[in-house]
């Protein structure tokens, strides 16, 4: 079966929709396949980079995460952003380059099991060994905060320990932990 060429039509719904919803839905709705709307975006201008910068989106993609989670990070840990008001949203666009200098100042902050390599280019040679640390160690990250674990956390704050070296000891995040010694102990 040849080449289906693009209808106006088509290419309208890719300006209006192709940013907004993911690239299966616009393949699907169109009757196309991935790589075919992919390249056609390409040739159209339609990409979630604009010029060096990336979509908050895109970036939580990369983190397999949902918005809210750099939304976060621009609000409570500065991430350095451009904020783009459209007429019924606010887009947040990332540099890549001032991500990667923000993150390696921000490590503890990141979940890194979950960073998806390669998808965030230019990567620096550091989140080789933070990408390995942290899928190497076991974290219990989602499960219940046990008595011990309590009583090993109230320990190590009297030992004056930072949340940051008591994450490491009980294998949780720097959030986790944070979060268990706000609301357990205080």
């Amino acid at each position: 079966m040849g080449r289906r060429e693009w209808t106006k039509d088509e290419e309208t719904y890719m300006y209006r929709r192709y940013l907004n919803q993911s690239v299966e839905t616009t393949a699907k709705f169109l009757d196309r396949s991935v790589s075919s709307v992919k390249h056609k975006a390409i040739k159209m201008g339609l990409n979630h980079y604009y010029g060096e910068r990336i979509s908050a989106k895109t970036l939580a993609k990369c983190f397999h995460s949902d918005i809210s989670v750099v939304v976060r990070w621009i609000d409570k840990y500065d991430l350095p952003c451009k904020k783009v008001k459209l007429k019924n949203q606010t887009r947040y666009l990332i540099d890549a380059a001032e991500f990667w200098k923000w993150a390696e100042n921000h490590q503890d902050v990141i979940n890194w099991k979950k960073y998806e390599r390669e998808t965030l280019f230019p990567e620096p040679s550091w989140i080789n060994y933070e990408w390995k640390k942290d899928n190497g160690k076991p974290e219990r990250h989602g499960n219940k905060i046990t008595d011990f674990e309590k009583l090993s956390i109230k320990n190590m704050l009297r030992k004056d320990m930072s949340n940051k070296e008591i994450a490491k000891e009980i294998h949780r995040t720097y959030e986790a932990t944070k979060h268990i010694t706000k609301t357990v102990f205080c």
